[in-house]
């Protein structure tokens, strides 16, 4: 089971078609991305600059997998609670592998620029 953390991961960020989000259509885009785990609740969230985070993914924990892997559910809404300007409301899956550098694999669509779009994250932790 994971415990709390709150990681930098450099991400390669890739858009696709809303309808086989898992299958790009764009090239890499490099990101880094800040990573926080606070009970069951994940958050990614763009780090644009130091100590100042830009638009955050909310995630659920769903269920642990064998071999380290927890897999999330992306919140289309705001958990219960929880105010944040910069939620970005979406629906799809997060899986973060744990191993010596954690990995995360997210799959998702959103509908921020007016129109379904579909995008894909490959991540990993950035040792600081």
């Amino acid at each position: 089971m994971l415990h709390e953390f709150s990681i930098l991961m450099r991400n390669n960020l890739k858009f696709s078609d809303s309808d086989v989000p898992d299958e790009p259509v764009t090239e890499a885009c490099p990101e880094l991305l800040r990573v926080e785990l606070r009970d069951n609740l994940l958050t990614i969230a763009e780090a644009k600059d130091v100590g100042k985070a830009g638009n955050t993914i909310y995630a659920r924990r769903t269920m642990e997998l064998d071999g380290g892997a927890t897999v999330f559910t992306i919140l289309p809404e705001l958990p219960s609670g929880v105010r944040d300007p910069k939620f970005f409301g979406a629906i799809g899956t997060v899986v973060l592998f744990e191993d010596v550098k954690r990995r995360l694999k997210t799959t998702g669509i959103d509908k921020i620029s007016g129109a379904w779009r579909g995008w894909t994250f490959d991540a990993e932790e950035v040792k600081t």
